[in-house]
């Protein structure tokens, strides 16, 4: 009896035998596919090597690097001198003139590829990144500062592989602001910073092929300052005592939000007082309480805004009034002698004694 057809197994076979060819075959033919595409590209660079060593031939007065820039529509110069050739557009990079003799490209996208290098160097990745052998561009500049915080104008840029991230270090801080993009641009505030304090800014750009630049620049922080002042009542002291007294602030910041006041002896604020700091020689922490305008001697309170104190009451001797300031980060403090205060009107007594009553004639 004749066969007739292939048993299970030899259908099996067959097909496995099939597949391992393909598994084998195929990146084999994958690699020549993408070489034969490599090698085109390569030859529209040469294409434009030439082109551009035609051009230089042709303007024989000009010297130093000839730089066109391709855009995908042409490769012009910035005198907007247009390449004349054969053969696809790039889309992006520059074909670099540095003599008669020396022609390079520099990150050349054709098609999805991306060129480097010369006539003996070239090479051709799919993507820029596996070209970039060369660190960001960075630049970095202070605008303006305050007394916690600075502005600096970052300018980075990295055309192969593009900017991945910008790292600030300053002061104890380490702030990193991730990208995705080729040129970044910006006006980056950085809080939080002591007053006063003059420190290095660092700043670190990282590109996508994981290569770093770094700047560091010195910056100085504002800083603040504080001063107790008096209006007396009278201008002049009498016999060592004033009438009245009024302390206030005098301060060299506009970033002030928050104020502190403690007092020897009872005085009186012309603003309502919200929160209650303890006794120490410092503030502690504050709790709220009933907004007052009358101050216990020896105890701290707190104000978002700032308050003026009066003293009106009699005092026989020199009393202290304490302040501080805060922007939210830095305190700084200051102190003054409050000068005796006489309230008390003098008294007089009349005694009882014998009148004798006579009468005196007054032309």
């Amino acid at each position: 009896m004749k066969r007739k057809g292939f048993t299970l197994i030899e259908l099996l076979a067959t097909i496995i035998i099939i597949a391992v060819l393909a598994i084998i075959t195929v990146p084999l033919l994958t690699g020549v596919i993408e070489k034969t595409k490599k090698g085109a590209v390569k030859d529209s660079a040469y294409g434009l090597f030439e082109a551009v060593s035609l051009y230089r031939a042709n303007n024989a007065n000009l010297s130093g690097n000839i730089v066109f820039t391709c855009d995908g529509s042409k490769c012009k110069t910035e005198d907007g001198d247009v390449l004349l050739f054969k053969g696809e557009i790039p889309t992006s990079g520059q074909i670099i003139s540095k003599n008669a003799k020396e022609v390079e490209a520099y990150y050349l996208k054709i098609n999805k590829y991306c060129v480097l290098g010369n006539m003996d160097t070239i090479d051709v990745q799919e993507d820029c990144s596996k070209l970039d052998i060369s660190r960001p561009n960075l630049t970095v500049e202070k605008i303006t500062q305050s007394s916690k915080s600075i502005v600096v104008k970052v300018i980075a840029s990295d055309i192969e592989s593009g900017i991945k991230s910008i790292t600030y270090e300053i002061d104890g801080q380490k702030i990193t602001d991730e990208y995705d993009q080729t040129n970044v641009e910006i006006e980056k505030t950085i809080t939080g910073l002591n007053a006063g304090i003059t420190n290095d800014l660092k700043v670190t750009v990282t590109n996508g092929n994981d290569l770093t630049t770094e700047k560091t620049i010195s910056i100085s922080t504002n800083p603040i300052t504080l001063t107790l002042k008096l209006n007396k009542t009278p201008t002049e002291a009498i016999n060592n005592y004033y009438n009245e007294v009024e302390a206030y602030m005098d301060y060299g910041t506009e970033e002030i939000t928050g104020y502190y006041v403690k007092s020897t002896i009872e005085a009186t604020s012309n603003i309502s007082l919200t929160s209650s700091c303890g006794t120490d020689t410092v503030p502690g922490s504050c709790s709220n309480i009933t907004g007052t305008t009358a101050m216990t001697a020896n105890t701290w309170y707190y104000s978002e805004q700032e308050p003026r104190i009066t003293y009106s009451k009699t005092s026989t001797s020199n009393e202290t009034l304490y302040a501080r300031v805060t922007n939210g980060v830095s305190n700084i403090n200051a102190s003054i002698t409050i000068p005796k205060i006489d309230k008390q009107a003098p008294s007089v007594s009349l005694g009882t004694g014998n009148v004798t009553s006579k009468s005196i004639s007054i032309p």
